[in-house]
């Protein structure tokens, strides 16, 4: 992993001095400047400090859980790999803020597990774990640079396995969480405009709101960011963006406060954000093993109280889109209602 490390000021137009930092032509330089003029969002420490990491799993190796180690440098690491690109999907998951990727209790364990019983994908786990446990502004900072890094990484896997191009870019499908999701919109931006290929698809589970909301859709995930972009708000307005950044965003019970998750004295503020930011995962796990009695179809709605109050129950003419992983199989955009039901079960109501 080539990596320069660079730290230098340049002058603005009023001759302020704007800090910068420079990580090698493979990850490219990092400012202040407009859309990214927010004091309180960092510069992106250095690789080496956030010590992004790949870990791919596929049907061969999962049953020992023993992942292959993957990096964008090491051409024998992939060609001794499980890493086959033919499959149908090469899946990427990302955690968020104060999350790790290689826990084996944590939801993205779950995930990986769901989609390789439902296909034969190449699955790799993301862990940028001690660039994510820094204060909110910083790895808030951090995600341009694992965006970069992803990004390259993507573009590693491509060159490497003889298939180039748009092709083999159209079967990447990245899902991120929280922080994970906008890394997903950096790394798509990034693969855009340096590699001339669009990922085929990106989701984001409650994608982080603070130092994101309301800014250029450079700043944040937005749907020009993949060939497909899909939203699930669980806490939108709170640690969730409630932004419309996806071509397809789903809010469900509204999409801000969840099922078991209503404030109670007793629990810590902590959980209570906690529980509803992170249902998001939950709900997109459900939709993975497809063990819920009814689907979990969106309603095109005005608002949520429209839909609460029964209108828009309706599919219409066009269809009712899946919250999920079965999104893309409607594309349908927009807004999106549905409601779920209780703690223990997490599945749509019909």
């Amino acid at each position: 992993m080539l990596c320069l490390l660079g730290c230098f000021f340049t002058l603005g137009s009023a001759g302020i001095g704007i800090p910068q930092v420079c990580y090698g032509p493979d990850y490219g330089c990092f400012d202040l400047f407009p859309p990214f003029a927010n004091p309180l969002m960092k510069l992106p420490q250095s690789p080496e400090e956030i010590g992004t990491s790949f870990r791919l799993y596929t049907r061969d190796n999962n049953i020992a859980n023993e992942a292959d180690e993957l990096d964008d440098s090491s051409v024998s690491k992939l060609k001794e790999s499980h890493f086959n690109i033919t499959r149908p999907r090469t899946i990427i998951v990302c955690h968020g803020w104060t999350e790790t990727g290689n826990g084996y209790d944590n939801w993205m364990i779950d995930l990986k597990n769901a989609l390789l019983d439902k296909g034969d994908f190449n699955v790799i786990l993301v862990d940028w774990s001690r660039g994510a446990n820094q204060d909110y502004g910083q790895s808030a900072g951090n995600t341009r640079l694992v965006g970069a890094i992803v990004a390259h990484f993507i573009n590693f896997l491509i060159y490497h396995t003889c298939i180039t191009g748009q092709l083999a870019a159209d079967k990447f499908y990245f899902i991120g969480f929280s922080f994970g999701a906008q890394i997903g919109g950096f790394a798509g931006l990034r693969l855009q405009k340096k590699y001339g290929m669009k990922l085929g698809r990106i989701t984001g589970l409650d994608p982080a709101g603070p130092y994101f909301t309301a800014t250029d859709k450079e700043v944040h995930l937005d749907k020009t960011d993949a060939k497909y972009v899909d939203i699930i708000h669980t806490n939108a307005g709170y640690i969730g963006t409630a932004d419309i950044v996806g071509d397809t965003d789903f809010f469900p019970n509204g999409g801000s406060i969840q099922p078991g998750c209503f404030p109670d004295p007793k629990d810590s503020p902590v959980f209570i954000v906690g529980c509803n930011h992170l249902r998001a995962t939950k709900y997109f796990v459900k939709t993975v093993t497809g063990n819920c009695p009814s689907p979990w179809k969106g309603h095109a709605c005005s608002s949520y109280s429209w839909y609460w109050l029964g209108y828009c129950r309706d599919c219409g003419d066009g269809g009712c889109p899946l919250m999920g992983y079965k999104a893309d199989e409607t594309k349908l955009e927009g807004e999106f209602y549905l409601n779920t039901g209780t703690w223990d079960t997490l599945c749509p109501e019909a």
